[in-house]
């Protein structure tokens, strides 16, 4: 609190000798201090005071003086005291004043007073103004026991001075006399509490001195203002017992954040410290370590920056080592660094004697708890930051023994261009530190080599954190417009930017955001490794600071919902028991409270829907799941997991199916969770990952990826850090010139007893790009390299990956566009390590199996009663219903369907029988028709490469098998396309389309392959065509072409039988047709005079268009 007229000083060099820890602060730290301003104050010398306790009976006061000790006592004892009345002298009670009973939960919340075993003992005080204090002391003491009350302890306070070594003798003759123990306050512990604790305006008040009244003209400064409002309330909070069952965390919080206010309000000291003791009395109960841990860190500096109070710092400082040594947290080790040079600068200032402060053992203590961080290389930020503190503390001893400081400031340089690219290092308070050195270093030419690598890396940071929160800003605007592609790639672009500890709040929001947008464009494994990173970011800030924030229970919801979408069933549990958890540790308002619950409804709503999709063969495995949903208060998907099982009767015991209410029309209720809308969005069936294999499948660009891997933490994490990566690294690739042509791709991860390094990978073409990966039982990434190493080869199986779903028509703008404009290896790349997540947000056995809830065997187990699903009538009546093929719309395409934001990856759907790089590597060229006998025809389809020819027709074997029965392959022999050459016709290759095509898809994407064919009659043709309507079918042949004779040859072991050809005129085919595909833009049709508006004329007029929207796109 500033004094009216006071100026700020400066701190020199010449006034070192006259150092003030306090004044340092002040100085350096305004904003830590009271913002007020005195305008007048009492003065009431120690003089006067005497004089007026001196004479307290000669002005008859003894009742003024009575109610002085009680509020004394108040204040510096315990604050549960009740008066007594009567005459001078205790009344009718023998005592002056009492203790009465509390609760332990109201005694917590003191922050006066010392005696907090006060709210369970009985303690009497005598209070008196007699010269003669020994024969009263007597006395009051024999009137107090002689009430027979069991007080445990009496305070007798006197206006007298009493030597320290009699009031001893006194109280020890005392307790032997009556067997109570006895504490006598004399004059000196009043004036000691009186002008110490600035309780003089009390002393004024109480006693009526006249003249002098407490200070009342104070101007309140702004800052103080908050302070004050915000300390009311949050003691108003503290003391109502309603507030904080069940969230106990919270309540310590609000004492520890009280006790910071009261320091900042510059309260009196004893309002500090007792709030600071209740906090950390709190922090006990609930025993949450780092709570504790920050709370008596701050303790301990506010004794020695505050109060200069150095015996109870060095006190305190045990109190914090002990709490801080094995902590696997740097910042935990800091906290006891920078008491240690404290610690030092008290030394050196003679404030604390050498042997009392244990230098060299407590710097020992350090160095070992630091060293075991250092050699921890899988946490590198961690490790960087514990080298970091260590080279302070060698630097600060290398200077207080005068030896050369350059090999230390050279292994600074190294430490801080070691830390580019650790997001999570603190630079800012590194080079903040290192700054502050240089009064140290007038004259070294190290330190300036030192400066300038601050300097270098200070600029790099700002800039790219500055362009970061641009490129956040704008990723913000695109997501509330729902342009979830674009904001993928600017957010995206900015989480590598900002990814730095002075940035970690923007950081972490880019994360969350850029979750919620893969989430929105159907990419949940992308999404999921992003929130799993942001809460893993949460959980680390908690267990370093001990202070839990609301945006965690968030995330924590939203992976649940992730996990739900996934039909990953005891994967949302364990996010839903953990958020759960968070929720009770969190004091929210009303409306917070409400949407949690409403969350957990509509989570017992949707698993209920997961459980009626189960597999009837799994049921037997959730025998002992019904307990669990019970326990977790999930009552629909807990009465719907009977039921499914077979216990309706149970159900109906407990009147959860009211009596009323047949067999029949239960069943009804049922099976109407299948007509919920959000059924549609959930996974055909969920996955329980009680099996020895766990499948994880993708819908990115519309082709299905499955990845199939043992039920092993260690590669089913890996799976899942490959297919996340997929998602990111594909995300924004729709308008792209991506051409996706594959409609599924399966890897297969093996573990390997014979690898100790990376996993391998091969691609196997004859199982259409089957990928298969062989894992170590162990991936280490214990140290950068090993890092480094893996995320080189995750990079390129990406790549690999990708090349087996997309066809890249132009590779150099591909990689100029995603790949270093848009940062798409960065954003996939980044948060590959989900492990290192789990394992920090649910320790090292999450549960993320069925089996992992399975508790013990008393629990209650519900075994499948049923021998038949409950829903098997339902289930072969929706087998019965037949899929007819489509046909083709009219009118002009939907304007959405050409806007990429208006659809997600699952909205999209490869439909296709064509591998595109096979048919480029085989180089179709020709077409033969051999027709012999009454046998099938047979149409040879030439090429020039056997292998890949070979290959194509390899899988339409294994897809399709020796007949195509389904006419999933659709060949298509389109005449008349040319006015100049009439009997030109073109073979069309493609996938006949049906309704299972579209039930869940917005947009279909098929490939095909056409050649033109130039013959000079249409008799080859017209036989062919004969001869396939004779036999009512052909075969499909692959063939080489013999270059010599311009004929196809036969080849391979594989043919196709088809029983379905289309040969049509190109007029008939219009802008929807499923055979467009093989009209170009400059094609000139044959149209017979009597056809008006053919319909390959608005087909190519459809052409026109998307070719002038194509150019208007580039323009912009």
């Amino acid at each position: 609190m500033n004094r009216q007229g006071s100026n700020k000083k400066d701190i020199s060099r010449s006034e070192e000798s006259a150092f003030s820890p306090s004044e340092f602060m002040r100085y350096r730290h305004p904003d830590l201090f009271s913002d007020s301003v005195i305008d007048q104050s009492t003065s009431l010398s120690r003089e006067v005071f005497e004089y007026c306790l001196d004479t307290l009976t000669n002005r008859k006061q003894e009742l003024e003086f009575e109610y002085f000790c009680r509020k004394l006592a108040e204040k510096e004892i315990c604050p549960n005291l009740i008066p007594q009345t009567g005459p001078i002298g205790g009344g009718d009670s023998q005592v002056d004043a009492e203790t009465y009973p509390v609760s332990d939960m109201t005694a917590l919340c003191w922050y006066e007073g010392i005696g907090r075993e006060a709210s369970s003992e009985r303690w009497a005080f005598a209070f008196s103004a007699t010269k003669s204090w020994k024969p009263k002391v007597d006395s009051d003491i024999e009137k107090i026991v002689n009430t027979q009350r069991d007080y445990q302890l009496a305070y007798f306070i006197t206006n007298q001075f009493i030597k320290d070594k009699t009031r001893v003798e006194v109280e020890k003759n005392l307790k032997n006399k009556y067997g109570i123990k006895v504490r006598i306050l004399d004059r000196s512990w009043i004036e000691k509490c009186i002008f110490e604790h600035d309780l003089l305006w009390m002393a004024i008040e109480t006693l009526n001195i006249s003249g002098y009244k407490k200070e009342d003209i104070k101007r309140i400064g702004p800052k103080d203002a908050q302070r004050k409002a915000w300390l009311d309330e949050l003691e108003k909070q503290i003391n109502d017992p309603g507030r904080y069952p069940g969230v106990e965390y919270q309540k310590v919080e609000d004492c520890y954040q009280v006790a910071l206010l009261a320091r900042e309000l510059e309260l009196p000291r004893v309002d500090v410290e007792g709030r600071f003791h209740r906090a950390i009395e709190n922090a006990e109960r609930l025993n949450i370590k780092e709570q504790k841990l920050h709370i008596v860190y701050n303790f301990a500096w506010t004794e020695y920056w505050w109060y200069e109070d150095y015996e109870f710092f060095n006190h305190l400082y045990d109190k914090v080592e002990e709490l801080v040594k094995g902590s696997t947290q740097a910042d935990d080790i800091e906290l006891l660094v920078n008491l240690w040079e404290v610690l030092h600068t008290a030394v050196s200032k003679g404030f604390i004697k050498v042997e009392d402060a244990q230098l060299q053992k407590r710097v020992q203590t350090i160095k070992v708890e630091l060293n075991k961080l250092i050699k921890n290389e899988a946490r590198p930020n961690n490790a960087l930051q514990a080298q970091t503190n260590m080279l302070f503390i060698d630097l600060t001893e290398t200077l207080l023994q005068n030896k050369l400081t350059d090999p230390i400031l050279e292994r600074f340089k190294e430490t801080l261009t070691k830390s580019e690219g650790l997001s999570e290092y603190p630079i800012t308070a590194t080079v903040k530190i290192i700054q502050e050195l240089g009064d140290l270093f007038p004259d070294s030419p190290k330190y300036d080599e030192l400066l300038d690598v601050v300097i270098g890396i200070t600029e790099k940071r700002t800039s790219e954190g500055q362009a970061g929160l641009v490129l956040l800003e704008r990723g913000k605007q695109q997501m509330r417009s729902g342009k979830y592609y674009d904001a993928i790639k600017h957010i995206g672009r900015a989480q590598l930017k900002l990814a730095k500890d002075e940035y970690r709040s923007d950081w972490i929001t880019s994360i969350v955001l850029c979750g919620i947008a893969y989430e929105e464009v159907g990419l949940f494994w992308a999404a999921r490794a992003n929130l799993l990173m942001a809460t893993s970011q949460a959980f680390t800030n908690f267990s370093k600071t001990g202070n839990l924030k609301t945006p965690t229970l968030r995330y924590l919801q939203r992976l649940a919902w992730l996990e739900i979408k996934l039909g990953r069933f005891p994967c949302a549990l364990s996010w839903i028991e953990l958020s759960s958890l968070v929720f009770n540790m969190l004091v929210l308002d009303d409306d917070y409270n409400q949407k949690y619950q409403d969350e957990r409804t509509t989570e017992d709503q949707i698993l209920a829907i997961l459980l009626i999709k189960t597999d009837f063969s799994e049921l037997k495995s959730l025998i002992f799941l019904p307990s669990v949903l019970r326990e977790m208060g999930f009552h629909t998907s807990w009465m719907t997991l009977l039921y499914v099982l077979g216990y309706e009767d149970l159900l109906r015991n407990e009147n959860v199916i009211p009596h009323e209410e047949d067999s029949a029309s239960v069943r009804d209720l049922f099976s109407k969770l299948y007509e919920q809308p959000v059924c549609k969005e959930l996974p055909d069936h969920p996955d329980y990952l009680c099996g020895s294999t766990v499948k994880l499948v993708s819908p990115v660009l519309g082709c299905k990826v499955v990845i199939t891997t043992p039920n092993d933490n260690t590669v089913l994490f890996l799976a899942e850090n490959i297919i996340g990566a997929l998602e990111a690294f594909l995300a924004t690739s729709f308008d792209s010139d991506l051409m996706p042509y594959r409609s599924e791709l399966n890897i297969i991860i093996e573990a390997s007893d014979f690898l100790s390094d990376l996993p391998e990978y091969l691609i196997n073409e004859r199982r259409q790009g089957e990928i298969v990966v062989r894992c170590p039982k162990v991936i280490s990434k214990s140290n950068s390299t090993e890092r480094t190493a893996y995320r080189n080869w995750l990079q390129k199986l990406i790549v690999e990956i990708a090349c087996q779903i997309v066809v890249i028509p132009n590779v150099e703008s591909f990689v100029e566009q995603v790949i270093k404009d848009e940062r798409s290896f960065d954003r996939a790349i980044l948060f590959s390590d989900v492990e290192f997540s789990i394992s920090n947000i649910l320790g090292e056995n999450p549960k993320i199996r069925l089996s992992d809830w399975k508790k013990d065997e008393k629990e209650e187990l519900f075994p499948l009663r049923r021998e038949t699903p409950w829903d098997n009538d339902l289930q072969r009546k929706t087998k019965e219903i037949e899929k007819m093929s489509i046909q083709p719309g009219a009118g002009e395409m939907p304007d959405s369907l050409f806007d990429m934001n208006e659809l997600s990856h699952k909205d999209r759907k490869v439909v296709s029988l064509i591998n595109i790089p096979l048919w480029d590597q085989a180089k179709w060229l020709g077409m033969g028709f051999m027709c012999m006998g009454n046998e099938a025809p047979i149409l040879a389809l030439g090429f020039t490469n056997s292998y890949a020819a070979n290959q194509i027709f390899a899988e339409w074997h294994e897809r399709l098998g020796d007949v195509d029965e389904k006419n999933k392959l659709r060949v298509a022999i389109i005449t008349g396309i040319n006015k100049m050459l009439p009997y030109n016709y073109k073979v069309l290759i493609s996938t006949n389309l049906t309704e299972d095509d579209f039930e869940e898809n917005k947009l279909v994407i098929q490939t095909s392959r056409c050649l033109e064919m130039f013959p000079q009659t249409p008799i080859n043709l017209n036989n062919f065509s004969s001869e396939y309507k004779r036999a009512g079918k052909f075969v499909l042949v692959p063939a080489i072409m013999d270059v010599e004779k311009n004929i196809p040859v036969p080849i391979g072991n594989h043919t196709l039988g088809k029983y379905d050809l289309v040969v049509r005129p190109a007029w008939e085919i219009g802008p929807n047709d499923p055979d467009v595909m093989a009209i170009h833009e400059d094609d000139d049709p044959v149209i017979p005079e009597e056809v008006k508006n053919a319909p390959v004329i608005r087909a190519l007029k459809r052409f026109e268009k998307q070719k002038s929207r194509k150019r208007h796109k580039k323009s912009n």
